[in-house]
């Protein structure tokens, strides 16, 4: 959950968060308007969990190189959709380095 342009922005698990317990959502608006703040800064695990993540998707990737697919990287491209966290718009289609011909995978 994200305040942006002063508008909340909610992502589906903020949606799964809200049937599973309202008083969570409370918390989770409270902490992006900035009156709360959590106890802890990360979840604990959070960190190990995240370089999980990252390994997992850097094997996929390879995989798609080892079949013999162009693959893009696009980790300094930002959020497109979104915008740049900064109140920003996004970048339109065509933008991206991945948008160049022969690229399989984004």
């Amino acid at each position: 959950m994200r305040i942006v342009e002063g508008r909340v922005r909610v992502a589906a698990s903020d949606v799964a968060n809200f049937l599973a317990c309202q008083e969570l959502t409370q918390l989770d608006l409270r902490a992006a308007r900035g009156v709360l703040r959590p106890p802890h800064p990360q979840d604990l695990g959070f960190e190990d969990l995240v370089r999980r993540g990252e390994e997992h998707e850097l094997g996929v990737l390879e995989g798609f190189r080892a079949d013999g697919c162009e693959v893009a990287d696009l980790s300094g491209a930002g959020d497109p959709a979104g915008g740049d966290g900064g109140g920003r718009p996004g970048r339109g289609r065509g933008d991206l380095p991945g948008d160049a011909p022969g690229v399989n995978v984004r």
